[in-house]
């Protein structure tokens, strides 16, 4: 596999890992998933920002800026799907 693909590849690994994430706190949340997704979503990227910037002392460029996004609405639409699919 060359580098594009498995940069594609993890990306939605990632996306995938972020509904699934967003969707598991929303099933515990009580109302507003998107809020509950947001906060998931949001600290989860300040630890990838963290690790990048400690380990990998790349800099920040709009790419990144869009990944962050779509992980960011990843989680929220988890965490939306989660507080809808709550057992009553």
């Amino acid at each position: 596999m060359n580098f594009n693909t498995t940069n594609i590849l993890f990306m939605i690994f990632m996306t995938i890992l972020f509904l699934i994430i967003g969707f598991k706190y929303g099933k515990t949340a009580n109302k507003r998933g998107y809020i509950e997704g947001l906060k998931i979503g949001l600290s989860l990227i300040l630890i990838l920002v963290f690790i990048n910037v400690l380990f990998c002392h790349s800099n920040f460029s709009i790419e990144r800026l869009i990944y962050y996004l779509i992980l960011i609405l990843s989680s929220i639409a988890g965490s939306m799907i989660g507080i809808n699919k709550k057992e009553l």
